[in-house]
């Protein structure tokens, strides 16, 4: 891998890199999990090329499983302590402008895989930078295969019919727990343009699952794979203040 070449591919877990342009500062991140004690993390590699807020999964040997083994992903704001350049994150809830959105292009070769295409939105009760973000994970499916929902409401946002499901998730590691709200996309899509970040926030305030006094961390675009992986890929991430 050449640090100074716009075209570059890595397999490291948490493997990460900067990517900046026009259209400001991203950091790709492979996010690759220990599903369980004793077994070794899956194998995912990435590729990056022509310097544009993108990646591509150019190999995976997930296994079949119920639980999901990796996360890769790209994001604007702050994760475990890296921050993209210049972003404006992290910011109370009550400060976000109203005009925050975001766009997200993406293409899925691979029809044996279990997979999602999300976005991923975390909050904190506080101002960090480090460690976990346990105010609350706030996660918009664009598209799905092969995964079952089970959702408890349904709101139109954008003229688009979202389903929504409301869990805890408990971090075995660090004792830590918080709400995951989940939006689902009625009829899924390879693309948003330009997605209003408060239309969902406003419905996740109207249930006390996120409160104003939160700060938003980190808008992330990835993917959660149960099984496969190759060939997915983001064409094009952004993200409008």
């Amino acid at each position: 891998m050449h640090k100074r070449s716009r075209y570059w591919t890595s397999c490291k877990p948490f493997f990460r890199r900067t990517i900046t342009g026009p259209w400001g500062s991203y950091i790709v991140r492979n996010d690759v999990f220990k599903v369980l004690p004793g077994l070794p993390r899956a194998k995912v590699c990435l590729r990056h090329e022509k310097g544009q807020p993108s990646f591509t999964i150019a190999s995976s040997d997930v296994p079949k499983g119920r639980l999901v083994a990796a996360y890769p992903e790209i994001f604007y704001g702050c994760v475990y302590g890296v921050c993209s350049p210049g972003t404006m994150l992290p910011m109370k809830v009550s400060k976000l402008p109203s005009s925050l959105r975001f766009s997200a292009y993406t293409r899925f070769p691979a029809r044996r895989s279990k997979f999602n295409d999300s976005l991923d939105i975390w909050f904190s009760h506080r101002r960090i930078t480090h460690g976990q973000a346990a105010g609350a994970e706030l996660m918009v499916w664009l598209y799905r295969r092969h995964v079952r929902v089970a959702p408890g409401y349904r709101v139109r946002i954008h003229h688009t019919m979202w389903a929504v499901e409301e869990w805890t998730t408990h971090d075995l590691q660090n004792g830590k727990s918080w709400p995951l709200i989940i939006f689902i996309r009625k009829k899924p899509s390879d693309y948003c343009h330009r997605l209003y970040l408060s239309k969902f926030i406003e419905f996740a305030e109207d249930h006390r699952w996120i409160s104003r006094r939160y700060w938003l961390e980190s808008i992330a675009q990835g993917y959660e794979i149960w099984r496969g992986g190759k060939g997915i890929s983001t064409r094009w991430f952004r993200v409008l203040p």
